[in-house]
């Protein structure tokens, strides 16, 4: 997986302090990520929860 996809999966985690208009790009490329390689970002979620949860 290239580094600037897992940086921005690893990153969606402040969401919460983005403006409106990065979320609506960063779902609108997962949606088109999603759409293309299904099984690809499941693993990436599946990261992005332990990451989440490692940081918490």
């Amino acid at each position: 997986m290239p580094n600037y996809l897992k940086l921005t999966l690893n990153y969606l985690h402040v969401f919460t302090i983005t403006p409106t208009y990065t979320q609506r790009y960063i779902l609108k490329y997962n949606l088109l990520r999603f759409c293309s390689h299904q099984a690809w970002i499941t693993k990436a979620n599946f990261n992005h929860f332990s990451l989440q949860e490692f940081i918490a």
